[in-house]
């Protein structure tokens, strides 16, 4: 792949993120490619745009996204029916899904420029929550949707069902769903005490007596970009540093 439009986002409160954006436009510009910027993106760096994530989706070949895993996550959940990869530079001290450093941002613009990038497909969730008191826009999902009980020191119900079929009820803590197949629908079947549902990290929702959370696999996947001499296990050793025991 050798991307002519770069649409560029970034975490506008990561220290520096300004500087580095310019950069990168800058570095961009030096192998003859054009930048879009990302409304907020732009503004952190002293220059304008009124673009968002979603309309640079649908415009880039590319999409480089400054800041931790939390920013691609968010990235991910915005970015509509467009599906570009998304290549990730770390702002910070942990992230598994980005692929370089801020320090070597050189490096990684001479990768895209050249096409020297591998991929991987990753599934992604729809998540809809459906109730008699507000239309939701359904959610997508790169990590997982989270039940929980919110502030209160109690146990939650949940009523499950798989394709349809009635699989039972937890009480427990909370919930992680991660499916890929199938379609699974939660309901809080505990009247009295609210339930929380939490997609990728983002603001909960609260899940209403009535209401239903339908999860199952997206329609669309995200091809996740990264350096030729990195994988996930190489970034695991390197952020985990691991070494091997010297017993």
């Amino acid at each position: 792949m050798h991307p002519k439009t770069i649409g560029l986002i970034a975490h506008p409160g990561k220290p520096g993120v300004g500087d580095l954006v310019n950069s990168l436009a800058a570095e961009f510009a030096r192998f003859s490619m054009s930048v879009l910027l990302e409304k907020e993106t732009a503004a952190v760096s002293g220059q304008r745009s009124d673009m968002t994530i979603a309309q640079l989706g649908g415009k880039a070949d590319l999409l480089v996204v400054v800041g931790g895993d939390g920013t691609i996550l968010n990235v991910t959940g915005q970015m509509g029916e467009a599906s570009p990869p998304i290549f990730g530079i770390n702002v910070g001290s942990l992230g598994f899904l980005t692929c370089a450093s801020s320090p070597a941002f050189r490096e990684a613009v001479e990768c895209i420029a050249k096409g020297k990038m591998t991929f991987s497909n990753r599934t992604l969730l729809e998540v809809v929550l459906r109730d008699s008191t507000e239309k939701h826009k359904p959610m997508i999902a790169l990590n997982d949707a989270v039940f929980s009980r919110g502030e209160l020191s109690r146990l939650i119900r949940l009523r499950t069902r798989v394709n349809g079929e009635a699989l039972t009820e937890f009480n427990a803590d909370g919930s992680i769903i991660v499916s890929e197949k199938s379609v699974i629908e939660v309901e809080a079947s505990e009247p009295d005490y609210p339930v929380y549902l939490t997609v990728d990290g983002r603001e909960p929702l609260r899940v209403a007596k009535d209401a239903t959370v339908q999860i199952r696999k997206a329609k669309k996947a995200l091809q996740l970009a990264a350096m030729p001499d990195m994988s996930f296990f190489s970034v695991v050793r390197q952020k985990l540093k691991w070494s091997g025991s010297n017993v």
